[in-house]
């Protein structure tokens, strides 16, 4: 039935003459308003039924054992506030057993509510279709069952084969976290906060393929969170807060996992004594945040960050190195506070919506990207003034073997692998440098409008290597002397 043509506010009673509809396979009450009646007992005679939902219905009482000889039910929702469940066993009778409708394999979703004092029965574990089980916010007591010894009719191997939610929140659950819960290989969404389990979190939680939310917060958890949880590479989210976990986190936890933050960073970034701060390829939104520590790295690419740079970005941060604000949605102009960082060697704010420049001072800038940012006029001629680019320089100067610079749709990428060498991508070559070799020299001001001569003050910056004026409205004639550029490996025009 779709939701267009769903009855709702539903009321009296439901008259036994339902059952004379032997073929009715889908019946949903779901929101309607029978205050108070019981959930009818001839629902049983219903043998076809496949789909029952009777959530939110106004339904009251007890629900009726006998629910559990609908040998054919895929689907059953009976969450709602004023029914109860004495207990779940018998759920092991017939409706385990689902057959195969349309020839699609059966999906069944199990959803209880009030289920005072109940605990949960092993006997779930022979749902071999089940794939939604939410017993959240009941009373549920006792242990999670071992369901290995209980699969008897699964073609499958392993423990509810088919399970890709499994929400046991808001109980009074108690003991260990199970193994078992490990082996339930397609699951994404695991919620057990709220109860009061205790012990360590199984390092076998690691091995999840599938997982993409865990919610462990508010037990009584101890020990440290499992290194192996870093192999968690589908994980979104992720909640232990309220235990007595212990231990130090480090890179190893967070190795594959590529989860997007969101939200808005705070203006200020109340950091301590970080070479490195790193939010990029996140949601974020907002104007672009300062750190209050003097790092050497901040990326801040690949959000939706907007307004202008700061201001006072140059004198907040002195010390910087490498600036990375690309991929955001970024306007105006380029502060002249960012002048004063003399340390300065690589800037990248391609793919924001315009940004001027006037980057005169900076005479260790060696890496300039401002590809895909509209820009139009006239090349500027400061380009001319940064010196870093005249000559050949030692590649000592990159500080951090995890610097990285992306120009996806430029001339290059650019990745510093290690502390000993520096692997630039250009034009589908991996071109490797050694830490001995000339530092990469790179001008990308690709995608934007300028409409121009070839910009003759390029000439004298002669350790360039790579210079992308692609997809502008560059005109006239190369100039000849572009000959002086013998550090040039790629040029697109």
């Amino acid at each position: 039935m779709s939701e267009k043509w769903r009855l709702k506010d539903l009321s009296g009673e439901i008259r036994p003459s339902l059952q004379e509809l032997k073929s009715l396979r889908y019946l949903d009450l779901s929101g309607n308003t029978f205050e108070g009646v019981p959930i009818p007992n001839f629902f049983k005679s219903l043998k076809n039924l496949q789909y029952l939902n009777l959530s939110y219905g106004g339904f009251s009482g007890v629900v009726p054992p006998t629910l559990g000889n609908l040998s054919n039910l895929q689907f059953l929702d009976l969450s709602g506030w004023s029914l109860l469940v004495k207990d779940l066993e018998w759920v092991d009778g017939g409706i385990k057993q689902a057959s195969i409708f349309y020839g699609v394999a059966p999906t069944i979703l199990l959803a209880f509510r009030n289920l005072t004092g109940s605990t949960i029965p092993a006997s779930i574990g022979n749902f071999c279709n089940l794939k939604h089980l939410d017993v959240s916010s009941n009373a549920l007591t006792g242990n999670l069952p071992e369901f290995l010894n209980e699969i008897k009719n699964c073609s499958s191997e392993g423990v509810l084969p088919e399970l890709r939610e499994l929400d046991l929140s808001w109980n009074q659950l108690k003991g260990r976290l199970p193994e078992w819960l490990s082996q339930l290989e397609k699951l994404t969404d695991l919620d057990l906060e709220d109860n009061k389990f205790q012990g360590p979190i199984p390092a076998s939680f690691g091995i999840f393929r599938n997982l993409e939310r865990m919610w462990l917060a508010q037990n009584e958890l101890n020990g440290s969170l499992p290194v192996s949880f870093g192999q968690l590479s589908e994980l979104v989210s992720l909640h232990v807060s309220w235990n007595y976990l212990t231990g130090i986190l480090s890179e190893q936890y967070f190795s594959k996992l590529t989860s997007q933050l969101h939200g808005q960073l705070p203006k200020l970034l109340n950091l301590t004594s970080l070479l490195v701060v790193d939010f990029s390829s996140n949601l974020f939104k907002g104007p672009v945040p300062l750190p209050n520590t003097n790092c050497s790295l901040l990326y801040l690419s690949n959000n939706t960050l907007s307004g202008s740079i700061p201001p006072n970005m140059g004198e907040s941060i002195l010390d910087l190195v490498f600036l990375s604000l690309s991929g955001n949605q970024i306007s105006g102009e380029i502060p002249k506070s960012i002048g004063y960082m003399r340390k300065l060697e690589m800037i990248d704010l391609s793919r924001n919506r315009g940004l001027l420049f006037g980057l005169s001072n900076l005479t260790l800038l060696h890496i300039l990207d401002l590809a895909e940012n509209n820009l139009s006029g006239s090349i500027p001629s400061t380009l001319g003034d940064l010196i870093a680019m005249y000559q050949k320089h030692n590649i000592s100067g990159l500080v951090a073997a995890s610097a990285h610079i992306d120009m996806e749709n430029g001339t290059a990428i650019i990745k510093a692998v290690g502390q000993d060498k520096l692997i630039v991508r250009a034009k589908d070559q991996d071109l490797e440098y050694a830490k001995s070799l000339p530092l990469v020299i790179i001008i990308d001001l690709s995608s934007n409008n300028f409409s121009c001569e070839f910009p003759k003050e390029i000439i004298k910056l002669q350790g360039l290597m790579f210079l992308n004026l692609s997809r502008n409205h560059i005109n006239g004639s190369i100039p000849q002397d572009i000959s002086m550029l013998h550090e040039l490996e790629s040029l697109d025009l």
